[in-house]
């Protein structure tokens, strides 16, 4: 039974044979558009399908891999036969049968099925997968098939990814908040004067009205920071000075229009991170909200600039008037005009861009036809991004009544109060009842306004909260006049829970001057700070484990050094890395190592005092700063007990997993002057660590700096070398068992050295590997071994081990060609050697590099066969021409009785798959008859031949006959 998304489906096996596969297949260019040719091509003229046998059965070749056979019964798609890519792009790469298959993938499996069937004709369609925070986008081609069991079949081919891109990145990308980095721009006198923008997201590009090209590198002092930019950029250099964080608001004007930003700058380490939030909605309101509370309660509407139609009119206008404002908002603004005035009323006011004061009365017409003559003052504005004129009047016909005007004044007031979106009380001076609460104040705090109206303080809160209330109000009552008092607090509210309210407090005084009311003004700033929070604990701690991260754990030990100074005291960083943790990773999966890298961090946690600190630098990789410690022994003890909750099982994915950890310490003062090189000194001491005895810790010694010293030596003098040729190729033969005759000669790389004579290879090709040095040398290596082995005789072939580093270069497969082309050697006398390292790592990527070299006609061997985590399950991936059976086996084949079982099924394994087995280091007859009792087909070793120099090898390869007597004898 197979779990899909639309529920349990039987697998049907009624006589429908498998999708073959031949031994190779080249992958084509568009194996969408090859697989609707083949069809088209398949099908029968007057059929309006092809038969399955010719789409399914024929030469898929590697495309089989990615296929799956299905069949619509009733509701549901049986699927009856499935490719383990299929299987791996339906299910994702940790299978559960228990749990639905992905649901985008199982939609578009289903429409496109049902299509292909519905219209006869092949149907592509594209899903979206994600996995491990990777989005990845396939293309999907349904081919409906013709089958003679009397039901009709379609062939799914799932495509390779078109798109792969991070989750994490997309969604910094799509926020529309926007987000900058500053990095410090210094003088020649190492003076800080400016900053230099070096990332910025979308959202930050949006905000700024700007490209991000444009922005990207661009200073400081050359972004338009509206009036107050010198002090703006004053400020964020005394913050890039100090540290720590600011906000503030910055608004400017672009295209002539204005723009309000909220900005937040924190100091990470040596960058200014700034986060940007679009306030100019909000503060578009209060610009609103302040010109309708400092204006007088005079007619005002709002007119389109261009067809100068209503959009908005206030009360005082419909009063004034009398029509309603479904009639006015109906209306153009000429419409109020006699006939004969409304062309210079159009000629004054349409599209209007500057300010309009009437020097002259103009005549309008009320409802009940009246004419009335007022005075009209028109400015222009922006509403809803179109441009707008602000108009008002004032009737000067005759003066309204005194009560009148008040009443409207009220009326306008209380229309204010009540629709602004901000919590609005007011309080008499005195007493500090509650006088008046909007609307806004009732919703958030759920209680209703007949609860609150004449209260105080103490009989709406609890009396700690009470009594803090009445101080900060006796303190604004006190207070100079216009002096504001503003904070935040946390407010219990009956409707929404605790909410954090900006309150702002001032003192409302009478004619004489005497404080009369105590006027509050609060906004809801919860999510708002909620995000800030969020957003700095992002920039501060790592996003899998939740620890700290490299900034965060530098500002800690920065902090440390700082208190070092006032108070004198010793700390110990710990670096810790686990013992086996790309195991996990390469046989479990990503998601089992991630799992891991957090239970990992939960045992940290718990093994350490408040005051200390775990951070996750990356990958496997903890540091720990223990702070206040007494003496070195107290760094042991935590050491110690690090390690041994860490060598106790993880049960991760119902499997128990040992992995171990390694530590290096470092104390603080006395092994580093600085942060950084206490950490890299506490790196070096586990490194140290790592090298004696996995399992345990080490403190930094001195002596580790010498050996780091040596290292580049001898990085210092391989470069030397290999410029000026002070590299050689030394070659061992490979015996042919059989044939008793020599089959190959292994290439080995030999420096010697003008003083110290010959370095051992162990020395020189990791320090190679990890400078990136193996790249140019392995070139050398293939160019110069094919160069020799074209002067050997036709049927003896040269072998050259490949780096897993020089599969991460893209110049691998032109490096081979280019070799074959200037030696002239045939490729199928050049072996190519790799390790299983090659395959554990990226292991897609490097097997199209391995078909690549096999479709020259080069052939692949696998060394040091059996010692690695999958070596059986890589002969499935990628079709070997040879297995070199590891040196460690055949040294104990006459002692013990595991490796020599090993051996056997190995060569045995070779045989039935048509692989020729290499055993490697036979030193011993009685290991080469036990070898070739169990049938291996070659051998190398210290028995036949020691690796030696082109000038020895060359004669002896000249006389085979020679040869083969003397590897008889």
């Amino acid at each position: 039974m197979l779990y899909v998304p639309g529920g349990i489906i039987p697998t049907s096996r009624s006589g429908v044979p498998s999708v073959m596969q031949p031994p190779s297949f080249e992958l084509p260019a568009n194996p969408v558009l090859a697989l609707c040719e083949r069809w088209q091509a398949a099908r029968k003229p007057g059929a309006t399908l092809p038969p399955y046998e010719e789409i399914a059965l024929g030469n898929l070749g590697r495309l089989a891999d990615s296929t799956a056979l299905i069949r619509v019964e009733g509701s549901e798609l049986a699927i009856l036969r499935m490719a383990p890519r299929f299987e791996a792009w339906l299910y994702g790469s940790d299978l559960d049968r228990d749990t639905p298959g992905r649901s985008d993938c199982a939609r578009v499996l289903r429409q496109g099925v049902c299509r292909a069937l519905t219209d006869a004709q092949p149907e592509r369609q594209t899903a979206s997968r994600v996995e491990n925070g990777i989005v990845e986008r396939h293309e999907i081609l349904a081919l409906p098939l013709q089958t003679q069991w009397g039901f009709p079949l379609v062939l799914v081919y799932v495509g390779e990814p078109s798109l792969r891109s991070s989750l994490i990145e997309r969604v910094y990308q799509s926020t529309h908040e926007g987000i900058l980095a500053f990095t410090p721009v210094r003088d020649e006198h190492g003076q800080l004067c400016d900053l230099q923008i070096v990332t910025l997201n979308a959202g930050a590009a949006a905000l700024m009205r700007q490209p991000a090209s444009a922005l990207l590198w661009q200073p400081l002092s050359g972004l338009q920071l509206g009036l107050h930019a010198h002090s703006i950029i004053a400020r964020l250099l005394g913050l890039v000075e100090r540290g720590g964080s600011a906000d503030f608001e910055l608004d400017y004007v672009r295209d002539g229009v204005e723009f309000f930003l909220k900005v937040s700058a924190s100091v990470l380490d040596d960058l200014l991170v700034v986060t940007l939030v679009d306030i100019t909605e909000l503060r578009t309101r209060e610009a609103s909200f302040r010109l309708m509370f400092e204006a007088n309660p005079l007619p005002m509407w709002v007119v389109e600039a261009g067809s100068l139609r209503f959009l908005d009119v206030n009360t005082a206008a419909l009063e004034h008037y009398g029509h309603d404002r479904a009639r006015f908002l109906g209306m153009s603004l000429v419409d109020l005009l006699p006939e004969e005035d409304r062309d210079r009323a159009r000629a004054i006011l349409m599209k209007r861009a500057t300010p309009y004061d009437a020097d002259r009365a103009w005549r309008h017409i009320r409802a009940d036809g009246a004419i009335i003559q007022v005075m009209p003052y028109a400015r222009p504005l922006t509403l809803r991004g179109c441009l707008a004129i602000l108009v008002t009047v004032i009737d000067v016909t005759e003066r309204q009544l005194a009560e009148a005007e008040l009443r409207r004044t009220r009326s306008f007031l209380d229309t204010v109060v009540e629709n602004i979106p901000a919590v609005l009380f007011v309080k008499d001076a005195v007493e500090h009842r509650f006088l008046l609460v909007n609307r806004a104040g009732e919703e958030l705090f759920g209680v209703p306004r007949a609860e609150l109206l004449g209260k105080t303080s103490h009989d709406l809160f609890p009396q700690e909260i009470a009594a803090r209330a009445i101080e900060q109000d006796r303190l604004v009552v006190q207070s100079e006049p216009g002096e504001a008092f503003v904070e935040e607090r946390v407010f219990e509210t009956r409707a929404k829970g605790r909410r954090l309210l900006h309150m702002k407090k001032l003192a409302v005084s009478d004619e004489e001057g005497r404080p009369r009311y105590l006027l509050g003004v609060g906004e809801d700033v919860t999510e708002r700070r909620a995000i800030e929070a969020r957003i700095a604990h992002m920039a501060h701690h790592d996003a899998l484990t939740d620890l700290p991260n490299r900034a965060c754990f530098h500002e800690r030990l920065q902090a440390a050094f700082a208190r070092q100074h006032r108070q004198p005291q010793q700390g110990a960083v710990l670096c810790l890395d686990l013992d086996g943790f790309k195991g996990v990773n390469d046989t479990l999966g990503h998601a089992a190592g991630d799992a891991l890298l957090r239970a990992v961090a939960d045992r940290l946690r718990a093994c350490v005092r408040e005051a200390d600190t775990v951070a996750r630098l990356g990958g496997d990789e903890f540091v720990i700063l223990q702070t206040a410690v007494p003496a070195p022994e107290a760094a042991s003890q935590l050491a110690a007990r690090l390690i041994g909750q860490l060598s106790k099982p993880f049960t991760i994915q119902g499997q128990s997993l040992v992995v171990g950890a390694s530590l290096g310490i470092a104390m603080l003062p006395i092994d580093g002057a600085t942060p950084d090189l206490l950490l890299h000194n506490a790196d070096l001491a586990l490194y140290g660590a790592k090298a004696e005895k996995r399992g345990s810790f080490r403190f930094f010694e001195a002596e580790m700096n010498a050996r780091v010293q040596a290292r580049r030596a001898i990085e210092r003098n391989l470069r030397q070398a290999f410029a000026t040729g002070g590299l050689e190729l030394y070659y061992q033969p490979i015996l042919d068992v059989q044939n008793n005759r020599i089959s190959a000669c292994e290439a080995l790389l030999r420096w010697r050295h003008p003083e110290h004579g010959f370095v051992s290879p162990a020395e020189f090709i990791p320090v190679a590997e990890e400078t990136g040095l193996i790249t140019p040398i392995g070139a050398w290596v293939l160019r110069r071994a094919c160069l020799d082995a074209a002067s050997w005789p036709e049927s003896v072939r040269v072998a050259v081990n490949l780096s897993p580093v020089q599969f991460r270069q893209c110049g691998l497969v032109s490096a081979v060609v280019s070799a074959l082309a200037e030696s002239g050697l045939r490729p199928d006398r050049l072996e190519l050697e790799i390790t299983e390292s090659v395959l554990l790592a990226d292991s897609e990527a490097n097997l199209a590099v391995l078909h690549q070299l096999r479709a020259l006609g080069v052939r692949i061997a696998m060394d040091d066969f059996g010692t690695g985590y999958s070596s059986l399950s890589y002969l499935r991936t990628f079709p070997f021409d040879k297995i070199k059976i590891d040196q460690s086996f055949v040294r104990e084949l006459a002692t013990n009785r595991h490796c020599a079982a090993i051996v056997r099924a190995v060569i045995r394994l070779g045989i039935d798959l048509g692989i020729t087995t290499v055993a490697e280091g036979v030193e011993r007859v009685e290991q080469r008859d036990h070898l070739q009792r169990e049938g291996c087909d070659e051998m190398q070793g210290y028995l036949f031949f020691h690796p030696m120099p082109l000038s020895e090898l060359t004669p002896m390869l000249a006389e085979p006959e020679a040869t083969a007597v003397s590897c008889a004898a």
